[in-house]
């Protein structure tokens, strides 16, 4: 009896954790499809982010250089019209990138990558970033990182340094 009555208790126990787990899960579920969406403040030709700026394209290449080193990037190949750069990812991105495209044994990391074009009004920059899962057998997975809100983001910084850049350049004539 005693053992019969020790089940009934673990059994009880089991339905109960089951029936929380499963109301916590629903819960977790619901609030992350509640999101509120982003709305794009840019337009560009490509759809991407880009700007065009006109000052000699070596003085674009330093800036991007040194803007993505301060956010540790490491340059890993460059060429006269690009420019790519990788870096380890946060916890949260990691965590992100092993549940969309990867899983916990693949080597993850974001790049970023410029086009540098030669144009009459100057240097047309296209900037676009990746995650990558590079995965145990070889496989590589990529996800263009282009929501809205990192888009305006982007653009926001990229107007930015496109000021800077023709300013100073103006100044140094």
């Amino acid at each position: 009896m005693c053992v019969y009555r020790t089940f009934i208790k673990s059994y009880g126990r089991i339905i109960f954790m089951n029936k929380f787990y499963s109301i916590l899960s629903i819960l977790i579920i619901a609030s992350s499809c509640a999101t509120t969406t982003v709305e794009r403040e840019y337009t560009t030709p490509s759809n991407n982010v880009e700007f065009t700026v006109d000052v000699p394209k070596e003085m674009i290449i330093n800036r991007l250089v040194s803007e993505m080193v301060n956010q540790n990037y490491n340059l890993t190949s460059q060429t006269p019209n690009s420019l790519t750069f990788e870096r380890e990812l946060t916890t949260g991105e990691e965590f992100q990138v092993a549940l969309t495209i990867g899983n916990s044994y693949s080597d993850n990391s974001r790049i970023g990558s410029y086009n540098l074009i030669d144009t009459p009004n100057g240097v047309r920059v296209i900037w676009k970033g990746y995650y990558v899962a590079r995965m145990v057998g070889g496989q590589v997975n990529r996800d263009q990182i282009d929501d809205n809100a990192t888009f305006n983001a982007n653009m926001a910084g990229f107007l930015r340094i496109k000021e800077e850049l023709e300013s100073s350049y103006k100044e140094g004539k």
